[in-house]
């Protein structure tokens, strides 16, 4: 985590981007990187996108920094075996993943100041879209559920391991990344 904010702050420096918004995205273990980032470095970041691993830090016992309120962008499969939905009694889980998608996107709701509940829209037969509106600092908080998928980055045409699962080959996560980082940069 340390490290990141001192490449960000070398980067920032070296080439005058001070002023330039800070996106950060990655897939399981790179999403709960970037979770992190969004928690410790709010101030810095203006948006994640997370495939396959969103955290919120708090829920872990660990302290965000910051009052900023970074945009986050999630995708996550029902049938993920890797970082499960949901965790509950008979989920076999690794020892960082001790709680589900929707407590953490709830955790991040309330860090966020959002005032209403997330509305809901089915997109696809496969994909729910939960977004929370009305939140501090206009920040938004997105959430694709994929019914169909596995442990893979949605689109994703990356032969991934079977073991891993399908890919949900409904939607592009890569646009859809590349979407919301732009609306983030148009919001500015």
């Amino acid at each position: 985590m340390q490290l990141s904010l001192e490449i960000i702050a070398h980067l920032q420096t070296r080439f005058d981007l001070a002023d330039l918004p800070i996106f950060a995205t990655g897939f399981s273990g790179g999403a709960r990187m970037a979770s992190e980032l969004a928690c410790k470095a709010s101030d810095k970041i203006t948006a994640v996108a997370l495939v396959a691993g969103i955290r919120q830090p708090e829920l872990d016992g660990e302290q965000c920094r910051g009052n900023g309120s970074p945009s986050i962008l999630s995708f996550h499969s029902l049938n993920d075996g890797i970082n499960p939905y949901q965790v509950d009694a008979q989920t076999t889980s690794p020892p960082y993943w001790l709680y589900g998608v929707e407590d953490a996107l709830k955790a991040w709701a309330k860090r966020h100041d959002c005032s209403a509940k997330p509305s809901t829209r089915m997109l696809m037969g496969s994909i729910t879209q939960f977004s929370y509106r009305l939140c501090r600092d206009n920040s938004a908080l997105i959430s694709y559920v994929l019914s169909e998928g596995g442990h893979t980055w949605p689109g994703s045409p990356f032969p991934f391991p079977e073991y891993l699962g399908q890919t949900n080959m409904e939607i592009d996560g890569t646009k859809l990344i590349g979407a919301f980082f732009q609306k983030r940069l148009a919001e500015r």
